[in-house]
Order: C-alpha cells, then structure tokens, then sequence
C-alpha cells in the first residue's frame, strides 16, 4: 500500500513532466511552479533538508520567471517589406 507522503512526489513528478512536454514558457511555467510545491511537501514529510532548500529556490525561480516573461507578440522580429 502507498504510503500518503509520496503522494506529493508522485505529483510533482507528473506536474514537472507535463511542464517539459509543453511548447510555450508562460503555459509550461505554472507546472512548474506546482512540480516545486509538492515536491518541496514531499520533501518537508521526509526530512530532508537539502532538498527542501533546493525546492525552496527551484519554486522561487519559476515564480519569477512566471512573471518575467513577457507575452509573445507574433509581429515581433518581423520586418515589413518596402514597396
């Protein structure tokens, strides 16, 4: 039987895979950001501090990646041709 503290590993896991599997930054970052929280709670259920400390900055970092990026402007980089 499985124990209830790897359920938030078994997510996080899931969360970070699905986060790589997708194109776009601004819609694969939120996953991200999920993948840390749970596994930042698995790691606080199994003690182990390194760990906790790595997802306490990985979280961090997709928060403010999250909100750094910049909406895509499909015109941007795209020059118009003179007549």
């Amino acid at each position: 039987m499985i124990e209830l503290y790897k359920i938030p590993g078994f997510l996080g896991i899931v969360f970070l895979v699905l986060g790589i599997m997708l194109k776009r930054k601004k819609k694969r970052t939120p996953f991200f950001i999920l993948g840390g929280l749970s596994l930042g709670v698995y790691s606080y259920f199994i003690g182990d501090m390194i760990f906790i400390t790595l997802q306490v900055i990985y979280t961090a970092a997709s928060v403010y990646e999250f909100f750094r990026i910049e909406p895509q402007r499909p015109w941007r980089g795209v020059r118009r041709q003179s007549q």
